[in-house]
């Protein structure tokens, strides 16, 4: 079966061939016997070459190859019929003659047209995102609201107190006329409190320095407004009573007059005049509720007696408050208090003493002066010699 299929793919092409061979050699014989004139028969001259043929002899070679090449063909067809034959009575699947099952090769000769190209997949359409909503824009707000809004910020942060006080006392930059407040200065010790004064201060005077001179200031009014002055108190330098005296009269700082003993008569009322000389005492400038631009010195001051025997209390006086407000800071503070010892008082030995507080400051500080009530008045006359 392979045989015969070999050569229906080869002898059927060589067949053609030998068609066409045997056409051409025809047809070139024909031109020959028709154009060429009859030549005598004769024999081939000694020294001529065996293949040189006369034209009737050539023409009987080609006629007899052409007969030979059509009685092959012939014979192939006869073979190939044969074959084609035993085939037909083979049973299927089988090669003729061996009973094997024969493995026929199909050649598909036709013309598969290219397959379409698959579009590619279309990616998602993803729709857009909403356009956000457009906020609107906040309304201005005045310098003070600002002001006010900074402050309640300020007030509730967690930061140290000392770093909420200086950012409370540098909203003076927007509004020079703001006042530090009791809750801003919360927390702080007095020489804490002085020292954020005094910054706030210091905003508040170079601020309108500027203003005034358009901008323009000499080092001398710079230095002048960052100098501390030599009579604040320190932090570890509280209030101070530096004198306690008992006066007849008072006409200022360091300016009295005593009594000649602090002897008196008992069973009657004794008028006096306490006088108190202060040191290290705070002084507050814009302090909350005072004229601005000034410094406040706020004291409360306290008298009361004692025996000198047990230190039982026998009187006190009504505590007071001492509010100084001037444009200058003070360099010297005294306080006078005037005061009348009841007659009820018996006979002996007393301390009379003062307590005075910095309120603003935070310090308290304490004096006594010892006293004798005697029942006597030559006794009161002696003891003043």
């Amino acid at each position: 079966m392979r045989r015969n299929v070999l050569w229906q793919l080869t002898g059927f092409p060589l067949g053609l061939l030998a068609c066409a061979l045997v056409g051409c050699s025809t047809g070139s014989f024909m031109a020959r016997r028709s154009t060429s004139p009859p030549a005598a028969t004769s024999r081939p001259a000694a020294g001529e070459a065996a293949d040189a043929q006369t034209p009737g002899a050539a023409a009987q070679s080609a006629q007899d190859y052409a007969e030979q090449i059509q009685q092959a063909m012939k014979r192939a067809a006869q073979a190939s019929a044969g074959a084609a034959n035993a085939a037909d009575t083979a049973t299927p699947n089988q090669d003729a003659g061996s009973g094997a099952p024969a493995t026929i090769h199909w050649l598909d000769t036709r013309i598969v047209s290219p397959a379409a190209p698959t579009p590619a997949p279309s990616p998602a359409v993803r729709a857009a995102p909403p356009a956000p909503a457009t906020q609107p824009a906040p309304a201005a707000l005045s310098r003070d609201a600002l002001v006010t809004e900074l402050r309640r910020v300020l007030s509730s942060a967690s930061d140290p107190p000392m770093q909420r006080a200086l950012a409370a006392a540098g909203l003076s930059l927007a509004d020079p006329t703001r006042q530090l407040t009791a809750g801003d200065l919360a927390g702080l010790t007095p020489g804490q409190r002085d020292a954020v004064l005094r910054y706030q201060q210091l905003i508040q005077e170079l601020g309108r320095q500027l203003v005034r001179s358009g901008a323009k200031i000499d080092a001398g009014t710079f230095d002048r407004l960052v100098a501390r002055d030599d009579s604040a108190p320190a932090a570890d330098k509280p209030l101070a009573i530096r004198t306690v005296q008992l006066c007849r009269r008072v006409r200022g700082f360091g300016v009295y007059d005593t009594f000649p003993s602090n002897t008196f008569l008992a069973g009657r009322d004794q008028r006096m005049i306490v006088y108190v000389e202060l040191a290290h005492f705070t002084a507050v400038h814009n302090a909350p509720g005072a004229a601005p631009g000034t410094y406040q010195v706020k004291l409360r001051q306290q008298v009361t007696l004692y025996t000198a025997a047990d230190g039982t209390e026998v009187w006190r006086q009504t505590p007071v408050d001492i509010v100084d407000e001037s444009r200058n800071r003070r360099h010297d503070f005294f306080v006078v208090q005037l005061i009348d010892l009841p007659a009820r008082l018996g006979v002996g030995k007393y301390m009379l003493k003062v307590r005075v507080s910095d309120v603003h400051g935070g310090s308290v500080d304490e004096a006594s002066v010892p006293l004798t009530l005697v029942a006597d008045q030559a006794l009161v006359s002696s003891s003043g010699k």
